[in-house]
């Protein structure tokens, strides 16, 4: 059984230290680190926030036995919801295909708990490929922008305020 320490989600103030939080668990692994570049219908797009594009990442770290967050609700009655925690098992690009490419899927096994559907692998329980979803929003001049990416994110750390909304920062202590 894993311990709190090494298991535990750690919640942090501020998207840098969450960030770096995060990839330094990541370099932890010994893995190979993949990035995975979002897939933009115009250079604006790229810069859109995650937040605003429906929790798509422009660039996504990735590596087998990550960590992961879904960042959207795929398949709510059985799990599949924004939030959910799994671990990387497998990323699949198509033939001549690599990174920072977007693969064809990344298989990720779900924590038992949370996942109720079925399994992609038959021998390991609550895997289900995560396919890359597009989002869109148009500009101020009416320009339809698109980011194409995983609906996931590194999950070891997390921020569920932003730094400048954190209620500490009123009393001088961050």
């Amino acid at each position: 059984m894993a311990d709190f320490k090494t298991s535990a989600v750690k919640l942090s103030f501020g998207n840098e230290k969450v960030a770096t939080d995060n990839f330094t668990r990541l370099k932890q692994l010994g893995e190979l680190i993949l990035q995975i570049n979002a897939h933009h219908t115009n250079p604006k797009a790229k810069q859109i926030s995650a937040e605003d594009m429906g929790g798509l990442e422009p660039t996504v770290y990735l590596a087998r036995k990550a960590r992961v967050m879904l960042t959207r609700n795929l398949w709510a009655r059985v799990g599949l919801c924004n939030g959910t925690m799994g671990t990387v098992k497998h990323i699949i690009f198509a033939q001549n295909q690599r990174p920072p490419m977007l693969p064809i899927a990344v298989i990720v096994q779900f924590d038992k708990d949370d996942y109720v559907g079925p399994s992609f692998c038959q021998n390991m329980p609550n895997c289900v490929p995560i396919f890359p979803v597009t989002s869109h929003v148009n500009d101020t001049n009416g320009l339809n922008l698109e980011r194409q990416q995983l609906p996931l994110k590194l999950a070891w750390s997390i921020t569920i305020l932003s730094h400048k909304d954190s209620p500490l920062k009123n009393h001088g202590w961050t």
